[in-house]
């Protein structure tokens, strides 16, 4: 990780340089020095800095709870930086085998992950995050840890999707709460009399109700309780009748995107053998799910930020030997092996191959 690199991850997390030497256990001299390039970053701090910078994007809790960070305990800290990278490494793990193989039903409110007569529990931690527990099974299978391990990251894995989703909610129900507070004295009046001092003061008040409102569904989503979209509407039905417009659209826009099965699309393309000016013969369009599985235990190579226009160099118009399959990552997909949008060679896979995996 160069200099720029810990400048950008920092700047992602929202970090100060003092902020992130106390979290990473270092003073912030040594910490400057990692950003201006005047000493290398070591593993363990590199290896934390990515593990909070891909759980952040998952919308994961990654940082310490605010009491050991009031108090700097340093020991604290150390486990959950340790615990945020061992996250981080199972969700990796299970994406590069294409996913979870079956899905585990997930309770955030009674803190247990269930797979038939299967269990995992975990615990809520006070940072918004969670840590498994205990495993068992109830289906007359002795549990053992090292021959079940697999199972048990696919439980963790979908435990952490379910306080993603949550989160997400949370978080877009809390913009718009806070930006409905913050102009709640502007709004419109409807009549030939316009509202008396009193009036406006009550008008006012039913606004931040309304807030009020929506951040109690927020808290709901935090504790993974059932919450709509239709509630949301309500809400804003409520707002509209007393003469409040909506905040921003980017606001508003991102609470439905939240409820919704946010599953990016992408393009398989099958790239001939040879030079050519338009090498690809064939493009399919699916979802980042089915592209996982695809891809699960294959190597990715980077070929470019995009397709290239006729007569543009690129490096799919010099491929030879067999015809290839290339994947076309959007920005925002979540493909393991793709730390960047663009197009990827996918080793060792041939068009036939995709073909009968009937995509």
């Amino acid at each position: 990780m160069t200099g720029q690199e810990v400048q950008e991850q920092l700047q992602a997390l929202g970090l100060t340089q003092a902020e992130a030497a106390q979290l990473l256990g270092v003073s912030t001299r040594t910490l400057s020095r990692w950003c201006t390039g005047g000493e290398a970053v070591p593993g363990p701090a590199e290896a934390a800095l990515r593990a909070w910078r891909r759980l952040d994007k998952r919308v994961l809790a990654w940082r310490p709870d605010s009491v050991s960070i009031v108090e700097d305990n340093v020991e604290r800290m150390a486990i959950h930086r340790q615990e945020a990278i061992r996250l981080d490494d199972i969700l990796h793990r299970v994406e590069s085998r294409g996913g979870p193989s079956v899905p585990w039903a997930v309770s955030l409110p009674g803190c247990e992950a269930k797979l038939g007569q299967v269990y995992v529990s975990f615990y809520k931690l006070r940072n918004g995050g969670f840590s498994p527990s205990v495993y068992s099974r109830r289906d007359g299978v002795a549990p053992d840890i090292k021959r079940d391990w697999p199972l048990i990251e696919d439980a963790i894995f979908c435990i952490a999707q379910e306080f993603e989703k949550h989160a997400s909610r949370s978080v877009a129900l809390r913009a718009v709460a806070a930006a409905t507070r913050s102009k709640s004295h502007v709004f419109g009046e409807r009549g030939p009399r316009m509202l008396n001092p009193a009036q406006r003061v009550e008008r006012q008040r039913s606004i931040e109700a309304q807030a009020d409102r929506i951040d109690e569904l927020a808290n709901r989503a935090d504790d993974g309780r059932p919450t709509s979209y239709r509630e949301f509407n309500e809400v804003l039905a409520t707002l509209s009748g007393l003469g409040y417009s909506p905040p921003a659209p980017a606001l508003i826009s991102a609470v439905p995107r939240a409820y919704v099965d946010r599953r990016a699309r992408v393009r398989i393309l099958f790239v001939r053998e040879g030079a050519h000016e338009a090498p690809v013969t064939k493009a399919i369009e699916t979802d980042e799910v089915s592209v996982r599985r695809i891809v699960a235990g294959r190597a990715l190579k980077y070929l470019g930020p995009r397709l290239p226009i006729i007569g543009e160099s690129s490096p799919l118009t010099s491929f030879t030997g067999p015809a290839h399959v290339v994947v076309e990552i959007p920005a925002g997909a979540d493909v393991a092996g793709a730390e960047r949008s663009g197009l990827y060679l996918i080793k060792d896979l041939t068009p036939e191959q995709v073909e009968r995996a009937q995509y």
